[in-house]
């Protein structure tokens, strides 16, 4: 995972960028962002499938539904 993010409103909804973040010559690339709302028990991939890297996620501190702003994509173009 390159990054986790709670949300301070509902502190068991988790988010999960997939993708490790550090780049060095052995890196995995991941497949989305992921939505937990049970506190980490169980998960789902909500979307960004092709992102390969997110590297950051901040939540809305106003607790409005869904809205993200994240940091990621290929580590080379």
């Amino acid at each position: 995972m390159g990054a986790v993010a709670i949300d301070r409103s509902n502190p068991k909804i988790v988010w999960a960028g997939s993708g490790e973040s550090w780049a060095r010559n052995s890196v995995s690339v991941g497949d989305g962002i992921y939505k937990s709302t049970d506190g980490g028990e169980n998960w789902n991939n909500v979307g960004l499938k092709d992102s390969e890297h997110i590297a950051k996620i901040l939540v809305d501190p106003q607790g409005r539904q869904d809205r993200l702003r994240l940091r990621g994509g290929p580590l080379v173009e």
